[in-house]
Protein backbone atom coordinates (compact mmCIF):
# COMPACT_ATOMS: atom_id res chain seq x y z
CA UNK A 1 0.00 0.00 0.00
CA UNK A 2 1.24 3.48 -0.82
CA UNK A 3 -0.14 6.87 0.07
CA UNK A 4 1.42 10.24 0.89
CA UNK A 5 3.97 9.86 3.69
CA UNK A 6 3.65 6.08 3.94
CA UNK A 7 4.51 2.80 2.24
CA UNK A 8 3.55 -0.54 3.75
CA UNK A 9 3.83 -4.15 2.65
CA UNK A 10 1.18 -6.38 4.19
CA UNK A 11 -0.69 -9.66 3.89
CA UNK A 12 -4.42 -9.53 4.49
CA UNK A 13 -7.26 -11.98 4.90
CA UNK A 14 -10.46 -9.99 5.36
CA UNK A 15 -14.18 -10.70 5.03
CA UNK A 16 -16.80 -7.98 4.70
CA UNK A 17 -20.37 -8.79 5.66
CA UNK A 18 -23.43 -7.01 6.90
CA UNK A 19 -25.24 -4.13 5.26
CA UNK A 20 -24.07 -0.83 3.83
CA UNK A 21 -25.32 0.93 6.97
CA UNK A 22 -23.81 -1.66 9.35
CA UNK A 23 -20.78 -3.32 7.77
CA UNK A 24 -18.96 -6.14 9.54
CA UNK A 25 -15.24 -6.56 8.91
CA UNK A 26 -13.58 -9.74 10.12
CA UNK A 27 -10.08 -11.03 9.53
CA UNK A 28 -6.46 -10.08 9.87
CA UNK A 29 -3.87 -7.72 8.37
CA UNK A 30 -0.22 -8.60 8.95
CA UNK A 31 2.19 -5.74 8.20
CA UNK A 32 5.48 -7.16 6.95
CA UNK A 33 7.46 -3.92 6.65
CA UNK A 34 7.13 -0.31 5.70
CA UNK A 35 8.04 3.31 6.20
CA UNK A 36 6.01 6.18 7.60
CA UNK A 37 7.08 9.81 7.52
CA UNK A 38 5.85 12.07 10.31
CA UNK A 39 7.19 15.49 11.36
CA UNK A 40 10.25 15.00 9.18
CA UNK A 41 11.18 11.66 10.76
CA UNK A 42 11.19 8.29 9.01
CA UNK A 43 9.61 5.50 11.06
CA UNK A 44 10.45 1.96 9.98
CA UNK A 45 7.65 -0.47 10.71
CA UNK A 46 9.30 -3.64 11.97
CA UNK A 47 6.09 -5.62 12.44
CA UNK A 48 2.40 -5.11 12.81
CA UNK A 49 -0.89 -6.89 13.20
CA UNK A 50 -4.46 -5.67 12.95
CA UNK A 51 -7.10 -8.19 14.00
CA UNK A 52 -10.72 -7.52 13.16
CA UNK A 53 -12.59 -9.92 15.45
CA UNK A 54 -15.57 -7.90 16.72
CA UNK A 55 -18.71 -8.58 14.69
CA UNK A 56 -20.65 -5.72 16.32
CA UNK A 57 -18.23 -2.92 15.40
CA UNK A 58 -15.08 -2.18 13.44
CA UNK A 59 -12.55 -1.74 16.25
CA UNK A 60 -9.43 -3.77 15.43
CA UNK A 61 -6.91 -5.00 17.96
CA UNK A 62 -3.62 -3.40 16.98
CA UNK A 63 -0.05 -4.45 17.71
CA UNK A 64 2.52 -2.41 15.75
CA UNK A 65 6.20 -1.69 16.38
CA UNK A 66 8.07 1.12 14.61
CA UNK A 67 11.52 2.65 15.07
CA UNK A 68 13.11 5.96 14.19
CA UNK A 69 16.50 7.54 14.75
CA UNK A 70 16.71 11.07 16.12
CA UNK A 71 20.18 12.40 16.79
CA UNK A 72 22.10 9.37 18.10
CA UNK A 73 19.02 7.73 19.68
CA UNK A 74 17.07 4.85 18.20
CA UNK A 75 13.52 5.17 19.48
CA UNK A 76 11.10 2.26 19.36
CA UNK A 77 7.34 2.86 19.57
CA UNK A 78 4.82 0.12 20.34
CA UNK A 79 1.13 0.66 19.67
CA UNK A 80 -1.15 -1.99 21.17
CA UNK A 81 -4.74 -2.61 22.15
CA UNK A 82 -8.09 -1.93 20.54
CA UNK A 83 -8.06 1.05 18.16
CA UNK A 84 -10.61 2.83 20.37
CA UNK A 85 -8.23 2.63 23.39
CA UNK A 86 -4.80 2.45 21.82
CA UNK A 87 -1.82 2.23 24.18
CA UNK A 88 1.60 3.66 23.35
CA UNK A 89 4.85 2.57 24.93
CA UNK A 90 8.34 3.67 23.93
CA UNK A 91 11.98 3.10 24.67
CA UNK A 92 15.30 4.36 23.37
CA UNK A 93 18.78 3.05 22.78
CA UNK A 94 20.84 4.40 24.49
CA UNK A 95 18.26 4.62 27.29
CA UNK A 96 16.58 7.94 28.08
CA UNK A 97 13.89 8.92 30.58
CA UNK A 98 10.38 8.91 29.12
CA UNK A 99 10.08 12.71 29.12
CA UNK A 100 13.27 13.01 27.07
CA UNK A 101 11.97 10.51 24.52
CA UNK A 102 8.76 12.52 24.14
CA UNK A 103 10.81 15.71 23.73
CA UNK A 104 12.91 14.09 21.02
CA UNK A 105 9.81 12.90 19.18
CA UNK A 106 8.03 16.25 19.37
CA UNK A 107 10.89 18.76 19.08
CA UNK A 108 13.53 16.67 17.31
CA UNK A 109 16.17 17.51 19.89
CA UNK A 110 17.05 16.63 23.45
CA UNK A 111 16.49 19.26 26.12
CA UNK A 112 19.63 19.85 28.20
CA UNK A 113 19.00 20.05 31.91
CA UNK A 114 21.23 22.07 34.23
CA UNK A 115 23.39 19.91 36.47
Amino acid sequence: MEWPNAELEADANLRVRGTWEHPILLGHIHVLSGDLYFHGNRYRVARGDLNFARPLNIDPDINIEATTTIQQYEITLNFSGPASKLNLSYRSDPPLPGNDIVTLLTLGKQVRRPK
